[in-house]
């Protein structure tokens, strides 16, 4: 009967000295691993002597021996480290592709293998997009690049070369085109790039055609940024066709030598419709005003902090020839000093073709009208513009209506 009370005797004894060396135990362990972590980012091989399963400490040490020098044996000797420790990680995997004495089918199985394991990797997932380019093989590439730009979208603009390569490369544009069609949630954003850094916007015309045939189609701001390319590279006529050919069957009915006029319909951002750009010290819109036509006019507010504007423009595709720009405006409380005109002049070099009087003063609806002529040589497109006329830098304020727009041949 005694035997059962020394058992409890003595485990009574042992249990606290038992705890506090798992205790002691976990507590080392701790802080080796948090010494660990904490050399990892200074020191890597430092940080191996605390842990050597450290798997980011040998990828360090692998990395710094890479850069100190790529041929050192301790390149390969630090990543298969960081492979043991953590087989799953891609990074390591990478660094021993490129390390010297792999041979290259190795190396290249290594890389496709770091590429699948780690694909927040910007380096892994370059190696296998770049080796597809160079193999023509677009549409990995373009499943490459797309899954690098959903997975890291903070370094997308290290992307853009290649995605701009790719719009302007005829072979490349189906897989770019099929990729876009999914609508991926970068296409907004780096669509807009690819379009303005292309090589030309004429270069892009099959992409575009290619999207249009997609149910998802482009977009009215796609279109206008593509449109706007056309017009920068001085692609008048191509620009004009495709702009109409985007245009719904109202819309179309406002088309003619000024499309809108009577700014009823909702600027698109094309350069061949109204565009009303922000300006400081004015509010542009299109409001209903008493005694306009239709449902809208054109009015501008300026509030006393306006010294320059030029900010209501259209571009224009006028035949060599006799024309006259006319319609109506309203004028409340423009001061003389800051007067204001509807301006024409050539596309490429900016050259005049007319003016209109001067707007100022306070009154109602009044008609206006100037002749002017389109020269058969070096004005292939024109631009319209509403802009301040008076040299006097002082701010306007006041209010601006203007309707009926027309350009009629004589």
């Amino acid at each position: 009967m005694a035997r059962p009370s020394s058992y409890s005797h003595l485990s009574a004894a042992w249990l606290p000295a038992a705890i506090c060396l798992v205790l002691v135990f976990a507590g080392w362990r701790a802080f080796g691993i948090g010494m660990a972590d904490w050399w990892s980012r200074q020191n890597p091989e430092a940080a191996m002597q605390w842990r050597p399963d450290h798997a980011e400490a040998a990828l360090k040490a692998a990395e710094v021996a890479v850069y100190a020098d790529p041929k050192s044996e301790a390149v390969a000797r630090w990543s298969r480290a960081a492979i043991s420790a953590y087989p799953l990680d891609g990074r390591g995997y990478r660094v021993l592709a490129d390390a010297a004495g792999t041979a290259p089918n190795l190396g290249k199985v290594l890389h496709e293998i770091a590429a699948e394991r780690s694909p927040r990797d910007y380096m892994s997932q370059a190696w296998v997009i770049n080796e597809a380019l160079r193999t023509s093989d677009y549409s990995r590439a373009m499943a490459m690049l797309d899954r690098l730009l959903r997975t890291r979208p903070e370094i997308a603009h290290h992307l853009n070369p290649t995605l701009v390569s790719l719009a302007s490369t005829p072979e490349a544009q189906p897989a770019l085109a099929a990729t876009l069609a999914r609508d991926p949630p970068w296409r907004e954003a780096r669509f807009a790039t690819i379009i303005g850094a292309a090589s030309s916007g004429l270069a892009l015309s099959p992409l575009m055609s290619a999207l249009r045939s997609t149910p998802r189609g482009v977009s009215a701001g796609e279109q206008a940024a593509w449109i706007n390319r056309l017009v920068a590279d001085r692609q008048y006529g191509v620009a004009y066709l495709a702009w109409i050919e985007s245009l719904s069957p109202e819309q179309q009915q406002y088309v003619g030598n000024i499309h809108d006029g009577g700014f009823e319909q909702v600027p698109s951002g094309s350069p061949f419709e109204w565009q009303l750009q922000d300006v400081a010290g004015a509010q542009i819109a299109r409001a209903r005003v008493e005694g306009g036509s239709g449902a809208e006019s054109l009015r501008i507010v300026f509030d006393e902090r306006s010294r320059e504007f030029a900010h209501v423009t259209q571009v224009l595709l006028l035949a060599p020839g006799s024309y006259r720009l006319s319609g109506r405006e309203r004028m409340l409380g423009i001061d003389e000093r800051a007067g204001m005109n509807w301006a024409i002049s050539c596309a490429e070099n900016g050259q005049p073709l007319a003016q209109s009087t001067g707007f100022s003063g306070n009154h109602d609806w009044q008609a206006f009208s100037a002749d002017f002529e389109v020269p058969a040589p070096g004005c292939e497109a024109q631009r319209i513009v509403l802009r301040r006329t008076a040299a006097d830098p002082s701010a306007v304020s006041g209010a601006a209506m203007f309707d009926d727009l027309s350009i009629e041949r004589r």
